[in-house]
C-alpha cells in the first residue's frame, strides 16, 4: 500500500454545506448568519479580546508589578557536569559550540555548579556561579571571565578619542628661520599705527573742547556780574531822587 493511498477514517471529512440555497434547504434564509451588517458578510473577524463592548476580561483584571524582560540580561547556561563532553582543557564559547551545549548564536555564556568536573579545565566565559568557581578551583582550573562590554563605555572612548587633537608631526630637516620671526615680533603694522594716531587725535580735540567750554562759562559769569552791578546803580539813582 502505497502512502499517497492512504485515506482518512469516515469522520475525517465533512460534506461541504450548500448554503444560500433559500428557505427549504434546511439552512435559513440566511444561512445561520442573521440580518445585515459585517457579520453576514464575508471577512468578518472579531477583533480579539472583544465582548460586545462591555469591559473586556484582559482590562478588568488588575496589573499588578512589573516586567523587567526588555532590560534583563540573558545567559546561555551550562551545567559543571556536563563540560565533561568537551575535548580539551580550554572551555570557551567554540568548545561549547562544538560539544552542543550552547547555540553558535548564544551571547553571554554562563557555567552553573551542577555536577562534578574530574580534570583541571580553563573556563574563558562571561560569568560563573560560586559554587561552580570553588569547584573548579578545588580541582585545580583557572577562571578567565571575559570583562563585560557595556554601550557607554565603548561610546565614551570614541567620543574621547574624536575630541582629543592630534599633534602634527615636525620634521628635523625642516629649517627654523629664527631672524624673520623676530623682526615679524619687533615689526608693527600699519593698522596699529594709524589706530594709535585716531586716538591721539580724538584727545586733543577733547582738550580743546573743554577749554572753549570754561571760556564760554567763564564769560557768561562776567555778564551776569555786569547786569546786576547795573541794576544796583539804577536803583541807588531812583532812591536819591
Amino acid at each position: 500500500m502505497k502512502t499517497d493511498h492512504i485515506t482518512g477514517g469516515t469522520s475525517a471529512t465533512h460534506a461541504t454545506k450548500r448554503l444560500g440555497r433559500g428557505r427549504g434547504n434546511g439552512r435559513g434564509k440566511t444561512c445561520c448568519r442573521g440580518h445585515k451588517g459585517s457579520g453576514q458578510r464575508s471577512g468578518y473577524s472579531t477583533k480579539p479580546g472583544f465582548e460586545g463592548g462591555q469591559m473586556p476580561l484582559y482590562r478588568r483584571l488588575p496589573q499588578r508589578g512589573f516586567n523587567n524582560s526588555n532590560f534583563r540580561t540573558e545567559y546561555s547556561v551550562v551545567n559543571l557536569g556536563d563540560l565533561s563532553k568537551i575535548k580539551g582543557s580550554v572551555v570557551d564559547k567554540d568548545s561549547l559550540v562544538k560539544a552542543g551545549l550552547v547555540r553558535a548564536n548564544a551571547g553571554l555564556i554562563k557555567i552553573l555548579g551542577q555536577g562534578d568536573v574530574g580534570s583541571a579545565l580553563t573556563i574563558k566565559v562571561d560569568k560563573i556561579s560560586q559554587s561552580a568557581a570553588s569547584k573548579i578551583e578545588a580541582a585545580g582550573g583557572t577562571l578567565e571571565l571575559n570583562a563585560p562590554v557595556t554601550e557607554s563605555s565603548s561610546s565614551d572612548q570614541a567620543s574621547a578619542a574624536a575630541e582629543s587633537p592630534k599633534a602634527e608631526p615636525v620634521s628635523e630637516d625642516a629649517p627654523v628661520n629664527s631672524k624673520e620671526e623676530s623682526t615679524h615680533e619687533n615689526d608693527s603694522s600699519p593698522e596699529e599705527d594709524t589706530i594709535e594716531e585716531v586716538a591721539d587725535s580724538d584727545d586733543d580735540n577733547a582738550d580743546d573742547g573743554d577749554a572753549e567750554i570754561q571760556a564760554s562759562a567763564e564769560g557768561k559769569e562776567e555778564d551776569d556780574s555786569t547786569d546786576v552791578d547795573s541794576e544796583e546803580n539804577s536803583s541807588e539813582e531812583e532812591g536819591n531822587s
